[in-house]
């Protein structure tokens, strides 16, 4: 029993995990021996005694060669003569029993049929029937199917047998049977017994009869979708319903069907249900005829509003679905609505988010003056700046929301200068803007990733091209030899040097870094594989992963690049493909693409991961994220509790250690860490050692470090420099508001290098989630 825990599945065996295996030798210790003989060679009565016996296998053979004996050419005379004397015990023992669950008739009905002169007329599945025990009952329900199935009986009769059961028993295993049964029957037998079985509201909840019912009523969707959704609007069985429509969403014309039914229905919950399955079927259906009788399903919409409960209670909902159906179908009045909902301050941030995205997917006209707006909206820029790619028009209405963006860009938050990065590189118009930007020292050059760059190379653009190679470098550079890096990596990050980790600061690191792409511990996006289960206390393993991601693909986890006919790119996984559309996956969210609206699609043989991650982080903070992704379990974050245990010694407890944090230079110089214990003397101590040490800057470039906040709350924000008589002067933004405070980080003559005392730069509220301190020389 051999298990490896490497995700990726390596066929190297030099790598395999040899030390998760175990051997069993399963033996019986007991004085119990197994059974041996020969039952073919038992006479009649001899396999009749086998019948009665604890051992299920001698069972099961002598039901078998009863059969064989019975049904033969050379069927056996002495056999047949059983019968009368079997079938009276079997009717006596339920009759007397009926209300035991374990009359021996449990036991012996396998082999009664072949006992039988007319299986048709089987006095013991009546008997089972007629019961007053809700087990036998059921039983007999089954065995009847059975019979219907092989022929041995007549649909007439066991259509009569069903008939009486759903009209009038009580029992939920009788209708678990009686659901099970019509998987046996013809379609057109199925549509009454069906109706009344999910007429019965109190089974909604069970853990088997709802599934049971759409079992045997799934067929019948595609044979009569119309008949099927008059059925649906009966049912009390809300998951019989929901599934109804579903499946008719996906036949040829089976959004037509749901749309005719939206025109009829009277309840709330029917509504959603319909609108959101035809939602779903249209997908990628751009360009359809609208079907028949929509204005009539949007007009009834508005007198279910009018006048259910259930309806109004639900109303926000119900509306948001009718104006995204309408709009798929080419239906423009809802535009100015979802407009107005989109700038509504006042709404709830996610259904205005649906309004943005109704409008993208409708192309409206004015898609881009209204995120250009919104892109001044704390709560929605975020959703402008990743909805920008949908947009369409004229090249001059094109270029204002990109201007727009970077014109922000310093003031923006990590999440949304990613966003905005990944936005402007999917169109080629765009992306020469952007690496104007990164020229021009507006956009640090290392927020474009490797991902980004390889999007704007896509683009087969030689002037767009060139201009990245000298902003950023080539996409086209070989990797290397991947081995010597991983050596070069390994002689730092020795296992003494990883026992001085900060697992908190790790955790921070992880989280704006691998954290965009996988899960550990429950926690970051669903991207890339989860990293729970892989091998991770391996580094060799973790820097053969991380250096050169390329190395081993997984076909869910290559890059595709697929080139529109608006020219915007899309780059990511394909999660889910139709007919007729695309659905990709990227760092920034999911994005469905028509077919139709192709012009090139790309498998360069990729990793979506890109390679090269630990070359933009100090040491002490490759030391941290690699120390973190080993750990057993999860730590907490730089400040939460319990925080102080997971930090070496002469640590500050609690506090984010300079050196640990993710430091973006803006505009010149280098951040990385710096040993302090040169200068350690007296009480001049530096938290770990060590200081986050910023070198070759000039007057108005910036440091931005990340901040992870792990709650909302009130916040001091505090915070300890280095002084010394080659320093410098410096002012704070706080995600990009300007601080009071001005530090003057010019120790005094003969000082030397000195530490400030603990300087409060702000008192603020600020959301869970990543921050930006801001530091100008």
């Amino acid at each position: 029993d051999w298990y490896d825990p490497q995700k990726c599945h390596k066929t190297d065996p030099l790598v395999w995990d040899r030390g998760n295996g175990r051997i069993y030798r399963v033996k019986y210790e007991s004085t119990w021996k197994p059974w041996k003989g020969d039952l073919i060679s038992e006479t009649n009565s001899g396999l009749f005694q086998k019948m009665f016996e604890s051992n299920g296998w001698n069972k099961r053979m002598a039901q078998h060669l009863i059969h064989a004996r019975l049904t033969g050419k050379d069927a056996d005379i002495e056999l047949k003569s059983f019968r009368e004397i079997e079938l009276k015990a079997l009717v006596s023992g339920i009759v007397e029993k009926g209300k035991d669950n374990k009359s021996p008739a449990f036991s012996k009905y396998g082999w009664l049929n072949f006992l039988l002169e007319d299986p048709a007329n089987n006095p013991v599945i009546d008997a089972y029937i007629s019961s007053e025990s809700d087990n036998l009952r059921a039983l007999g329900v089954r065995y009847r199917a059975q019979n219907y199935s092989l022929n041995y009986m007549s649909k007439s009769l066991a259509m009569q047998d069903f008939s009486n059961l759903w009209r009038t028993d009580p029992s939920p295993k009788v209708r678990l049977a009686l659901a099970s049964a019509l998987q046996r029957l013809p379609l057109a037998d199925r549509w009454e017994i069906a109706e009344a079985l999910i007429r019965h509201g109190e089974d909604a909840t069970d853990h088997n009869l709802p599934q049971m019912y759409w079992y045997a009523i799934e067929p019948l969707v595609a044979a009569d979708p119309a008949r099927a959704l008059a059925l649906a609007e009966k049912s009390q069985i809300p998951l019989v319903a929901q599934n109804i429509a579903r499946r008719a969403s996906v036949l040829d014309g089976g959004v037509g069907h749901l749309v005719k039914a939206l025109g009829k229905e009277k309840t709330g919950a029917g509504t959603v249900y319909l609108l959101k399955a035809a939602l779903e079927g249209w997908r990628g259906r751009d360009g359809s005829p609208t079907p028949d009788g929509w204005d009539g399903a949007y007009a009834n919409i508005d007198e279910v509003l009018k006048s259910r409960p259930d309806a109004k209670e639900r109303s926000a909902e119900i509306l948001d679905l009718r104006e995204a159906l309408a709009v798929a179908f080419g239906d423009r009045r809802a535009f100015p609505r979802l407009r107005e909902l989109a700038q509504d301050n006042q709404a709830p941030v996610e259904r205005r988010q649906r309004a943005l995205q109704t409008l993208l997917q409708g192309k409206d006209a004015e898609a881009a003056a209204l995120l250009t707006a919104l892109l001044a909206d704390p709560a929605m820029r975020l959703t402008a700046i990743r909805s920008l790619p949908g947009i369409t028009g004229a090249p001059d209405t094109l270029t204002k929301p990109a201007t727009a963006v970077l014109a922000q860009y310093a003031s923006l938050s990590p999440a949304e200068k990613q966003a905005a990065v990944a936005t402007l590189s999917a169109r080629a118009d765009w992306a020469g803007v952007l690496l104007d930007a990164i020229a021009a020292k507006q956009v640090p050059r290392a927020e474009l990733t490797s991902f980004a760059a390889r999007q704007i190379a896509n683009f087969g653009d030689p002037a767009l091209t060139e201009k990245l190679t000298k902003t950023w470098g080539s996409i086209a550079a070989p990797a290397g030899d991947s081995a010597a890096e991983i050596a070069k990596f390994k002689t730092v990050l020795t296992p003494a040097f990883l026992r001085t980790a900060n697992l908190p600061n790790g955790r921070s690191l992880y989280n704006v870094t691998c954290g965009t792409c996988h899960t550990l511990f429950g926690q970051g996006q669903q991207l890339g594989p989860d990293l729970t289960g892989s091998n991770r206390a391996d580094l060799d393993y973790v820097l053969e992963n991380i250096v050169n991601p390329n190395g081993l693909i997984g076909k869910d986890y290559e890059l595709h690049l697929i080139t529109l006919k608006d020219g915007r790119s899309v780059a990511g996984m394909v999660r889910q493909e139709t007919e007729s559309a695309l659905t990709v996956q990227s760092l920034t969210g999911s994005d469905t693409v028509a077919k139709k609206d192709i012009t090139k699609h790309e498998t360069p043989g990729f990793s979506m991961m890109p390679p090269g991650q630990l070359t933009a982080f100090t040491p002490e903070q490759q030391r941290d994220l690699i120390a973190y992704l080993a750990s057993p379990s999860q730590v907490p974050l730089p400040g939460e509790p319990g925080a102080e245990k997971f930090a070496v010694a002469n640590r500050i407890p609690g506090a984010l250690e300079g050196e640990g944090l993710l430091a973006t230079p803006t505009g010149g110089g280098k951040a990385g860490a710096q040993p302090m214990e040169n200068f350690v003397r007296g009480n001049w101590n530096w938290s770990g050692g060590a200081q986050l040490w910023w070198t070759g800057g000039k007057p108005g470039d910036r440091l931005d470090l990340t901040l992870p906040v792990p709650a909302p709350g009130t916040y001091e924000v505090q915070i300890v420099l280095t002084k010394a008589p080659d320093y410098a002067m410096l002012k704070f933004l706080l995600d990009g508001k300007p601080l009071d405070p001005v530090f003057d980080g010019f120790s005094p003559p003969g000082a030397g290098v000195i530490h400030s005392p603990v300087l409060t730069l702000a008192k603020s509220d600020l959301p869970a989630g990543d921050h930006r301190l801001t530091l100008e020389i």
